[in-house]
């Protein structure tokens, strides 16, 4: 049984769709009327890169075509919110557009951590998947934190976390950094 997709990510064809990626983080999903759930879904590992902004002719031409309000369901002149994923050995683009930053910024962290997940597992057996799944992300999580970490004290500073999120392309508002960096 499928799960309901959350709010947030939209393809750029002229009949968007709803994506999510399965509890499992294994395969990610679309709503979708004309297809089966069969064709509505790609494995997560097919995923080869992740790209920000309109930077395929595909996306482009979406927007140069779009009317006023389409354009800023694309992303706006700026293209905020929008990113491709290439997929499959033919690195086939699926353009997609968040509705804010906060849905952006989620997705893109998330896709490069499974990336790096799953270029970690291919070669891993289905029976020791799990524990090295766990030994990825935490090595993963360190290779972040130590890039972080400049001086070295084991702890970032606000100014250590702003870059590192930059570096990552998670942009937030200084404010609401702030406001997480104090809760912590």
């Amino acid at each position: 049984m499928r799960s309901p997709p959350p709010p947030g990510i939209y393809h750029t064809s002229p009949l968007p769709g709803r994506f999510w990626i399965n509890s499992t983080g294994t395969r990610v999903q679309w709503s979708s009327k004309s297809k089966g759930p069969e064709l509505s879904e790609f494995r997560t590992a097919d995923i080869k890169e992740v790209r920000l902004g309109r930077t395929n002719t595909a996306f482009q031409r979406a927007y140069a075509e779009a009317n006023g309000h389409t354009k800023r369901r694309l992303g706006g002149e700026d293209a905020t919110g929008c990113f491709s994923l290439l997929v499959g050995e033919t690195y086939e683009p699926l353009n997609l557009v968040a509705v804010n930053p906060d849905v952006f910024n989620a997705w893109i962290l998330g896709l490069q951590y499974l990336i790096h997940s799953n270029q970690q597992l291919s070669v891993a057996t289905s029976s020791a998947a799990d524990q090295l799944r766990m030994t990825a992300r935490d090595q993963w999580l360190e290779e972040i934190f130590a890039r972080g970490d400049v001086n070295g004290d084991k702890e970032l500073s606000l100014p250590e976390v702003t870059v590192l999120l930059k570096s990552l392309n998670l942009h937030l508002p200084r404010r609401r950094l702030r406001k997480l960096v104090s809760s912590h």
